[in-house]
């Protein structure tokens, strides 16, 4: 009987690279302008993060919910789930997240700054990194511009910039709680991108390690 250790990742990724890109690529075109609102809306999360009003928790948290339904339903729904037997279930698992960003984040009091010090500046720059520089991965890479994946639009760098913005949270719990899916997620996309043969997967393994640096680094005391 073949067991389970006779197969290779790629076994599991039912699509090729080309096809992925392609996918990436069309659907970009497809909702392009809508990346400069996405980017605007990531700028505007790190900005009520870094010099917060009263309000500020509440609102990022429920910015992140909405970002997480529209790429949940849009991206991974609709399009992923036409390459892919699992993108249903990848999809509900976006519209979990948003649940829980909506329930942690707004009615349970909002993401918090984080407490000074190595863990928050970690945070911090995964959520800008996501915002600011992964959109350039593609073209580092070689691919052309409309290959380019940007928070909001595509999950990716989606999932980091709520992992850095989540790990923010006033409670370690809390934290955890709106973490287990996008590092769920980046784990499973780093591993779909090694089975296809693309460099852009260790940049998601990289940034796994910050992410889960970042909460290692917690102080007990916010758990």
């Amino acid at each position: 009987m073949t067991g389970w250790l006779d197969y290779a990742i790629a076994d599991f990724v039912p699509f090729s690279a080309e096809a992925y890109w392609r996918l990436i690529e069309n659907y970009s075109r497809e909702v392009w302008p809508l990346h400069l609102a996405a980017f605007a809306l990531g700028a505007v999360a790190i900005f009520l993060t870094v010099r917060p009003f009263p309000w500020s928790g509440r609102a990022v948290a429920c910015l992140l919910a909405v970002v997480w339904a529209w790429v949940g339903w849009r991206f991974v729904g609709t399009e992923y789930a036409a390459l892919n037997w699992a993108g249903e279930g990848f999809m509900w698992a976006f519209m979990v997240q948003a649940a829980l960003l909506l329930v942690f984040g707004v009615i349970g009091g909002g993401l918090g700054l984080g407490a000074p010090g190595p863990a928050r500046r970690i945070d911090l720059g995964l959520a800008v990194a996501a915002v600011a520089l992964y959109p350039m991965v593609a073209m580092v890479s070689g691919r052309p511009v409309a290959g380019a994946e940007v928070f909001g639009i595509h999950p990716d760098p989606t999932a980091l910039a709520t992992l850095g913005l989540a790990a923010l949270a006033p409670h370690g719990l809390t934290a955890m709680a709106l973490s287990i899916i996008p590092l769920a997620w980046v784990a499973v996309s780093a591993l779909t991108l090694i089975a296809l043969g693309a460099p852009e997967a260790w940049v998601l393994i990289a940034a796994l390690a910050l992410a889960l640096g970042g909460l290692l680094l917690r102080r007990p005391a916010r758990v």
